[in-house]
């Protein structure tokens, strides 16, 4: 199912929320996958994944890292990679129900992402937990998470960025 993209958009790489307008690189669609957490890993996730042909989205609390990964997406061969530097319009961006996997180091930080991500996500949106050490899931009465999957990511940075799977577009 395609869906119309983001309103106002305007071609460049790196897509920001100002004052309720999205700018950024024109997207044809939304994309279909997330990823918070631009550190070794997730920029290798990132690129593998739009390497593989999947149209992703990117965002990180710093944003210089979100400029980085798509800068270098664009050296290795222009790849569909869409630079988010606000939770909100990272969010957005990804078409229901969302699927955002969030590479953070682990403990308070993971709590903070899916805190952050979750006030922009709806019933039935994913966040898949890839920490790579002493996860822990976020529990507690008053919070309210979307739907999550939590998986450990074993594979390595080399692997993040080079693991040949099986899943074709």
């Amino acid at each position: 199912m395609s869906m119309a993209p983001p309103p106002n958009t305007r071609n460049s790489r790196v897509a920001t929320e100002i004052e309720g307008e999205i700018q950024g690189r024109e997207m044809a669609t939304l994309t279909r996958i997330g990823l918070a957490g631009l550190a070794v890993m997730g920029q290798n996730l990132a690129l593998n994944i739009a390497e593989k042909g999947f149209p992703i989205s990117v965002y990180n609390r710093t944003t210089s890292k979100v400029d980085e990964t798509v800068e270098r997406a664009k050296q290795e061969g222009n790849l569909p990679v869409y630079g988010f530097h606000d939770p909100a319009s990272f969010v957005k961006s990804i078409q229901k129900p969302r699927v955002v996997i969030i590479l953070v180091k682990a403990g308070a930080p993971v709590d903070q992402t899916i805190e952050t991500l979750s006030a922009h996500m709806e019933k039935g949106d994913c966040i898949i937990d890839g920490v790579t050490s002493g996860m822990r899931i976020p529990r507690g009465e008053k919070k309210q998470w979307p739907s999550s999957a939590f998986c450990t990511s074993a594979w390595g940075s080399r692997g993040a960025r080079r693991a040949q799977g099986t899943a074709r577009r």
